[in-house]
């Protein structure tokens, strides 16, 4: 659900590469963020001598390499205190974009779906009733989700048409079955 928010997202706004550069720089950030817990915990539990985790020096030396690449100066906002583009919190961007009272529709079922199933994914059964009690209602979100699944997927191969020439082969089933929200 959030991948098609996302893509959604990004089809509709003026200024994609920007957005996808701020995506791309979120990432990042968490990834660093990642590391610097990592070391942090070989200095708490290991005394900075675990082999597989990172020690401080050879966390600000990736930084170093990281920020050195030409390629990668565009993801920060302060290259000097390693502090990256901003970018939406989900909650934020599936708020601030519209289109047609159709998509608007789809953008906000997908949005109360992903926060739905995200609620629930982690230590619990909550989606696995959905799957197995034979109502029809539970089988119809299931399926809605897979529209969503078959939308971002068009969404993306629209883009690598245009981006790389790639092309979208679809023998038309899916399309048939859950429908194009957002054509391209």
């Amino acid at each position: 659900m959030d991948d098609f928010l996302h893509l959604l997202y990004l089809k509709l706004h003026n200024s994609r590469e920007g957005e996808i550069t701020r995506i791309n720089a979120d990432t990042y950030k968490q990834s660093f963020k990642s590391l610097k817990d990592l070391t942090d915990s070989n200095y708490e539990h290991f005394e900075g001598m675990y082999p597989f985790y990172l020690t401080t020096e050879q966390l600000e030396e990736l930084k170093d390499t990281f920020k050195s690449k030409e390629e990668n100066k565009g993801y920060f906002k302060n290259i000097d205190t390693f502090k990256f583009l901003p970018f939406k919190r989900l909650s934020d961007m599936a708020k601030c974009f519209y289109h047609s009272r159709s998509v608007d529709i789809f953008r906000d079922r997908a949005y109360y779906l992903w926060k739905e199933f995200s609620s629930f994914v982690h230590y619990s059964n909550y989606t696995f009733e959905y799957e197995i009690k034979n109502a029809p209602e539970n089988l119809y979100i299931i399926n809605e989700a897979f529209q969503y699944c078959y939308n971002s997927i068009y969404l993306s191969f629209k883009y690598f048409e245009r981006t790389f020439g790639l092309t979208f082969k679809d023998d038309k089933t899916l399309n048939n079955m859950y429908g194009i929200i957002l054509s391209c």
